[in-house]
């Protein structure tokens, strides 16, 4: 069995400097409202190398979620380990996101495929009370 890294060693979910909570204002403004607080979080964090790509897929998330009449909008962003960092976006627009196979002289449809690009991992899970999360994982050394 391989080594495994202990807890004492993560940085614990309740410290605020491994976590950063945010409610988007609902409109045109919230994808760069979400990519900035991105990019604080990942200066802060020292994992400026991840920037580019999570902004990215936070900007895809929350454009998703304005796309589908999502009424509020939250954003999480969470340093799991020095390396590691996951963004949530959940809304309370109702379905779950659907990755599509545009065509190619399509406008839209490929976001989801550049978070799988992009993300080591991506998931979506349905609130229980409305409105669903969706997550993307992201590692500094670049593994997918």
């Amino acid at each position: 069995m391989g080594s495994l890294v202990t807890f004492s060693v993560l940085p614990s979910i309740n410290d605020p400097q491994c976590l950063r909570a945010f409610k988007l204002t609902v409109g045109t403004r919230a994808p760069e409202a979400a990519r900035g607080k991105v990019t604080e979080a990942l200066g802060k964090w020292g994992l400026s190398t991840l920037t580019e790509d999570v902004a990215l897929c936070v900007s895809e998330f929350v454009t998703n979620s304005l796309v589908n009449d999502a009424t509020e909008i939250h954003l999480v962003i969470e340093r799991h380990t020095t390396e590691t960092i996951e963004i949530a976006v959940w809304d309370d627009a109702p379905g779950m996101p659907q990755r599509r196979t545009p065509e190619k002289t399509a406008e839209d449809g490929r976001g989801l495929n550049i978070v799988e690009a992009l993300a080591v991992s991506w998931w979506t899970q349905a609130s229980g009370t409305g409105g669903k999360t969706v997550r993307a994982r992201f590692v500094s050394d670049g593994e997918r």
